[in-house]
């Protein structure tokens, strides 16, 4: 049986009971939810203490869900204790597609525990999600897709989350032109609903003849993805994800459905529902014939060095595939990604050309730090290949200026036990951030890390996850959401001042959140993404 523990899985004290929640708190939900949750009381002292009073079930059209962690259902003390899901629970605890089809749940379970509330056992997981099918579900909360990442940021202790894996489907476009962009060229896109993951993504373009720029594992979802900028196996030939968005419509805080593309709109903290991206056919059909014209110039030198050490220190074998096409190549190297095995950190760097060939011998010793520690942790090194990458160095995306010039994404990770406290883990998280990535930023000082697999415990964070753009980004966040100015009232509850109209900036272009944006309300978000 997997090591869960009560550290982990959480729970309440108690059974909650009506009495604890407040006056029009009724948090009831009418969908039945494929985890078979059926408890229909959503709220605790806790959950009363953390949201304003009179919220209703109709703010959420009755898809209210109770964060429940699946392991409970494995403790007797619990009173959803069956043993029979139990036995569904313990086998599939390691796959990656049982914690994303699971609303509260997180990959890397050891995140979801470090509230600060004591006595309360649900950990950082949310107390409440909604199930979001449709856009009008949506509301100020914290957003979750698919909650992948391995830095706390799918986590949050007290909140409310919008769960939007079940928003599902897609639409292509033979001539997309962005939301008032009429003197802008038609493209070929499609239309990608929240809940997508790479696979759906990949597997769709495939059948229109067709290659995107996604990521690398399955269970990716596509908005998270590239929200974060946007790393995959294109990237060194179309760029980032981000770099390819054509349009992006949003609801911001205030309810109202915006859109912000080159022609106007825009930007603030808000819940995307959706994603259109373009793309060309005859790149599909060119990129068929890259493996036997170039893989053996490709990796020439590199099989040169290898050969002349072959069967001496190490042993190596070589094998050249050739596929039909994208989906083809990106199916052979992916499948059920093992999780939860215990605490999971990593960091990264990207590399410019001159930290690989200035100095190869500081290069060579930096590598073996990074691999095994002065403190014999043991840790895993991975560098990606994103060279050319699309030197674009007048894009206003809010991704690192590092990417244009980067040749390697260099990851280092490592893990310990998931039973293990904060206390426990923190010579694991010191070695990670103090001498680990520390030694990738030797290499190069001025460069950056990438945003969605980057240290969370990094002290120099404004910099290495945005460079010159924080500034402008926190100029924006601070006019438009105010987020920068939250205050503590003492018992956990944040409140922010109130803010101005904002002045945004989106490429060069300079508008009022009142100019060029669509007006009406409800809850709706797509933003596009270009496809090749």
């Amino acid at each position: 049986m997997p090591s869960f523990s009560n550290r982990l899985w959480g729970k309440f004290n108690r059974d909650p009971t009506p009495e604890d929640a407040a006056p029009g708190f009724c948090m009831q939900y009418h969908v039945k939810h494929e985890t078979n949750r059926t408890s229909s009381l959503c709220a605790s002292r806790s959950v009363v203490k953390y949201y304003q009073q009179g919220i209703s079930t109709q703010h959420f059209y009755g898809c209210l869900i109770q964060g429940v962690p699946p392991a409970s259902v494995c403790y007797q003390s619990e009173p959803n204790y069956n043993i029979s899901e139990c036995e569904t629970v313990t086998a599939s605890w390691f796959s990656s597609s049982f914690h994303a089809n699971d609303p509260i749940s997180v990959r890397w379970p050891w995140w979801a525990n470090n509230s600060w509330e004591k006595g309360y056992r649900i950990g950082g997981s949310p107390v409440c999600s909604v199930n979001a099918i449709e856009e009008a579900h949506i509301v100020a909360a914290t957003e979750r897709e698919e909650h992948r990442t391995c830095q706390g940021r799918s986590t949050g202790f007290g909140t409310l989350s919008v769960w939007t894996h079940r928003m599902r489907g897609y639409t292509w476009h033979d001539n997309f032109q962005a939301e008032r962009c009429n003197g802008s060229g038609l493209e070929m896109a499609a239309t990608f609903a929240a809940g997508e993951r790479d696979r759906n993504v990949y597997e769709a373009t495939a059948r229109h003849n067709a290659v995107i720029v996604a990521g690398s594992a399955q269970d990716v979802g596509i908005v998270g993805w590239f929200t974060g900028g946007g790393h995959g196996p294109l990237s060194s030939t179309y760029g980032l994800g981000i770099d390819n968005v054509f349009e992006v419509r949003i609801v911001t805080p205030d309810g109202v459905l915006r859109t912000a593309n080159a022609c106007g709109g825009g930007g603030t903290f808000g819940v995307v529902t959706s994603n259109t991206t373009g793309f060309w056919d005859i790149v599909a059909d060119t990129m068929t014939h890259f493996p036997t014209l170039k893989a053996g110039a490709l990796i020439a030198p590199i099989l040169q060095k290898l050969d002349a050490e072959n069967g001496t220190s190490f042993v190596y074998t070589a094998e050249i595939k050739t596929y039909r096409d994208l989906f083809s190549v990106w199916n052979s190297t992916v499948g059920e990604e093992t999780v939860a095995t215990g605490g999971a950190i990593l960091g990264s760097r990207l590399l410019p050309a001159s930290a690989l060939t200035d100095d190869p011998q500081n290069l060579a010793r930096v590598l073996q730090n990074v691999s095994v520690s002065d403190d014999g942790i043991p840790g895993v090194l991975q560098a990606y290949l994103i060279a050319p990458s699309l030197n674009d160095t007048t894009s206003s995306v809010s991704a690192t200026p590092a990417w244009r010039s980067a040749v390697l994404h260099t990851i280092v990770s490592s893990g310990f036990p998931d039973n293990y406290t904060f206390d426990e883990a923190q010579p694991f998280l010191t070695d990670l951030t103090y001498d680990r990535v520390a030694n990738l930023k030797s290499l190069a000082p001025e460069s950056g890390s990438y945003l969605n697999e980057a240290d969370a415990f990094d002290s120099n964070w404004q910099y290495d996850f945005w460079g010159a753009n924080y500034a402008r980004l926190r100029g924006i966040k601070k006019r438009c959401v105010g987020s920068e100015n939250w205050v503590n009232d003492g018992s956990g509850r944040l409140f922010w001042p109130m803010v101005e109209p904002c002045l945004v900036y989106l490429n060069q272009v300079t508008l009022r959140d009142t100019d060029q944006v669509t007006g009406e309300r409800g809850i709706h978000v797509v933003p596009y993404v270009r496809y090749y």
